[in-house]
């Protein structure tokens, strides 16, 4: 019986979470033309960097876009905020020959690797390759801390680029 109620509990929060991810990722979408974007980049050396895409709605983060490429490959991390605080981040693996689309502001199709929910600052559903990972991982209290401290490296990545510092 507990097994049976777990299973339904796990459906239920899955189906939840996929209908959130929908309504964030939509209404981003949606509101997209009137979010101001700011694009710089940082290099690393002569062959890889990254390309930042930050969209705002006045003072207000809304989305900053990290694409980090190479000679031969590109990733993209979609970092998503809702009054300041990190809601939904998105991690793609890209094309190499995608890489100028994307800095462009392009969408494309891209593989979705993982995905994390986050409420009030908590991380609250995440998915590998599609699966959901129990909220009982052994990983999850430390993937938690890096992916917040990840957010807030993003905010301050940008404010840096805004004072002149990169």
């Amino acid at each position: 019986m507990k097994i049976l109620f777990t299973l339904i509990l796990s459906i239920f929060l899955s189906l939840n979470c996929l209908s959130q991810d929908s309504s964030i990722e939509k209404n981003f979408e949606k509101n997209r033309k009137s979010f101001f974007l700011t694009h710089f980049s940082v290099g690393e050396d002569a062959s890889s960097g990254f390309d930042y895409l930050v969209y705002r709605q006045k003072t207000s983060t809304k989305k900053i876009r990290v694409i980090w490429s190479n000679y031969s490959q590109a990733t993209v991390d979609d970092y998503y905020f809702d009054a300041g605080k990190p809601v939904l981040l998105v991690k793609y693996e890209a094309k190499h020959n995608q890489y100028k689309s994307l800095a462009k502001g392009i969408i494309l199709p891209l593989k979705t690797l993982e995905k994390y929910y986050f409420t009030n600052s908590k991380l609250i559903s995440w998915f590998e390759n599609g699966k959901p990972i129990s909220n009982s991982d052994s990983r999850w209290a430390e993937k938690e801390k890096e992916l917040l401290a990840s957010f807030d490296e993003q905010l301050e990545t940008f404010r840096s680029h805004l004072r002149g510092e990169l």
